[in-house]
C-alpha cells in the first residue's frame, strides 16, 4: 500500500495566503478602509502551525464572502480581515514576512502580464517547478532583494526554461 504524506503543504498555503490578502486589500481600498489592516501591524505570529484552526478560520471567510456575494448590501471585508490575520498566526506568518510575500506575488504578476499571460504564452512551469516556487526561492535566497532585483533574476531564470 502506498503512503501518502498527510502534511500541510505550508509553503503552497503561504503563497494562497499571500493571493488572498490580494484581494482583501485590494477591497479595502475600494471602500476607502485600508487603514483598517493598521491595527495588526504588530501582530505577532504564534509560532505554531495548527491546520485545524487554520481550516476553520478560512472556512468562515469563505461563508463571509459568498453572503457578502450573495446580497451587495452586505460588507463582511471587517469580518474578513480579522480573520485573514488569525490565518497567517495560524501559519508562524508575521506582517513583515506577509509585506516580503506579498512584493514578490506583485513582482510575479507584473512579470506575468510582461511575459504574454494574458494571450497565454507564458510559461507557467519553469521545468517542472511552478513559478511561485521560483521567485519564493529567490526570496528566500536573497532576503533583502529588491523588487527590481527580483524581477531582474525572475528574468534571468525564465531565459533559462527548456
Amino acid at each position: 500500500m502506498e503512503e501518502h504524506n498527510t502534511e500541510p503543504d505550508w509553503a503552497n498555503i503561504r503563497v494562497e495566503l499571500v493571493d488572498i490578502w490580494h484581494f482583501i486589500m485590494s477591497e479595502l481600498i475600494r471602500l476607502n478602509d485600508e487603514n483598517y489592516a493598521n491595527k495588526y501591524l504588530k501582530l505577532k505570529p504564534l509560532g505554531d502551525f495548527n491546520a485545524e484552526v487554520l481550516i476553520d478560520t478560512l472556512e468562515k471567510m469563505l461563508k463571509l464572502s459568498v453572503a457578502s456575494n450573495i446580497d451587495p448590501k452586505i460588507n463582511n471585508i471587517r469580518d474578513i480581515t480579522d480573520l485573514f490575520f488569525t490565518a497567517i498566526s495560524q501559519i508562524d506568518m508575521g506582517i513583515g514576512e506577509l509585506y516580503k510575500r506579498y512584493v514578490v506575488k506583485n513582482q510575479l504578476n507584473t512579470f506575468r502580464q510582461q511575459h504574454g499571460y494574458k494571450d497565454g504564452s507564458y510559461i507557467k512551469l519553469w521545468d517542472t517547478v511552478e513559478d511561485n516556487v521560483v521567485a519564493f526561492k529567490i526570496m528566500d535566497e536573497n532576503p533583502s532583494i529588491s523588487p527590481s532585483g527580483l524581477y531582474q533574476k525572475l528574468e534571468l531564470k525564465y531565459a533559462q526554461i527548456s
